[in-house]
C-alpha cells in the first residue's frame, strides 16, 4: 500500500463524521492514484475536498482550502470527464492546451458554479484554471 493511501486512510479516519463517508474518499484517492480523475464523480471530488480541507486548517500556518459546493463538485466533474483529464499529468498540462487554443468543454459550467470572477470563459486564465484545481483538490 502506497504512503498516500496510508496517509488519505488516516484522514479518513479522523474525517469519518462526514456527510460524504469514507467510501467516497478512499474511491476518489484510487482514481487519482490511477489515473482516473475523468471518472471521478461529484461525491468524490467533495470528500476529496474536505480532506484538502481539514489537512490544511491543521498545518501550521494553517493553509486555508475553499470549501465547495455540490454544484461546483458536480462542474468539476463534468469539466474532468468532457476533456478527459485523467491524470495528474493533464491537469498539469491545461495550461498547453489552452494556450494551444484548445476549447475546452464545460468552461460555462465552471464560470456558473464557481462565478465568472474566478473563470471566465471568454478570457481564460490558464493559471487561473490550474491554481483552482490544485487548490480544491488539495494536490
Amino acid at each position: 500500500m502506497s504512503m498516500k493511501k496510508i496517509a488519505m486512510g488516516l484522514v479518513c479516519v479522523v474525517t469519518a463524521a462526514a456527510s460524504t463517508g469514507c467510501g467516497d474518499l478512499v474511491s476518489g484517492v484510487n482514481k487519482i492514484a490511477s489515473g482516473q480523475i475523468c471518472s471521478l464523480t461529484a461525491n468524490e471530488i467533495i470528500a476529496l475536498n474536505g480532506a484538502a480541507v481539514q489537512v490544511g486548517a491543521s498545518q501550521t500556518p494553517p493553509l486555508t482550502i475553499p470549501a465547495i459546493t455540490t454544484a461546483q463538485a458536480q462542474a468539476l466533474a463534468d469539466f474532468f470527464a468532457l476533456n478527459a483529464i485523467c491524470t495528474a499529468q493533464d491537469i498539469e498540462g491545461l495550461p498547453a492546451r489552452i494556450e494551444a487554443g484548445e476549447e475546452l468543454q464545460g468552461l460555462d459550467a465552471l464560470a456558473a458554479a464557481f462565478g465568472e470572477d474566478t473563470i471566465d470563459p471568454s478570457n481564460l486564465d490558464p493559471t487561473v484554471l490550474l491554481n483552482l484545481l490544485n487548490q480544491i483538490l488539495g494536490t
